[in-house]
């Protein structure tokens, strides 16, 4: 049983999932000694047993994902710098070349300009290449996060023999649920506290 819908708005590369450390390695047998209950939601002793988690609470208050998105938006914001930069130097030259041109010759006109068209595809490409780069970092830090708290769903619908973790988020076909049912701050909980405790053993 899985759960974790909730399309992640930002990403991470491989940089930022080792800042943080390799966590793909969870020991969720931390649970026996942390208050893990059974009793927590109530459950028919028959039939399916069913729970859900709200997605997006989850990416509001976990840990270990605002963790990534925060070194994952300082990341953009240097590369929104480093663009910015080039691309001011290239328009000071362009000024420089436009103040400079009645005294040049035809030959060194044509050679600045080239040399400035050669600048400025550099600058395209630096904006294209940082780009992608974020999309990626996007694409991993959304991959990230669904194996973490799908393998702790997997964990705890094996103790708790769950036949489904339905997912809620905005938008999403679940409109409606038992309070009792919703076991969305336990979730936080013992994934929080995996988190705390796997940066203490590597922080």
């Amino acid at each position: 049983a899985e759960a974790g819908d909730g399309k992640a708005n930002s990403g991470s590369g491989v940089g930022l999932a080792d800042s943080i450390g390799d966590l793909d390695q969870t020991d969720w047998s931390f649970l026996d000694s942390v208050g893990f209950r059974s009793d927590s939601v109530q459950m028919p002793q028959r039939g399916l047993r069913i729970v859900y988690i709200n997605a997006d609470s989850l990416l509001e208050n976990y840990l270990y994902y605002q963790d990534l998105r925060t070194k994952m938006i300082r990341k953009a914001e240097a590369s929104e710098k480093e663009l910015e930069t080039e691309a001011a130097k290239l328009e000071q030259e362009i000024e420089q070349l436009q103040k400079k041109a009645e005294g040049m010759s035809e030959i060194q006109r044509s050679a600045a300009e080239e040399g400035l068209m050669r600048k400025q595809q550099n600058v395209i490409n630096l904006r294209d290449n940082l780009t992608a780069e974020l999309e990626r970092e996007e694409e991993q830090l959304d991959r990230l996060f669904r194996a973490k708290v799908q393998g702790y769903f997997r964990e705890l619908a094996r103790r708790e023999q769950y036949d489904y973790i339905l997912s809620y988020h905005t938008g999403s076909n679940l409109v409606l649920g038992s309070d009792g049912l919703n076991i969305t701050r336990r979730a936080l909980s013992d994934l929080n506290a995996a988190y705390k405790a796997s940066k203490k053993t590597n922080p």
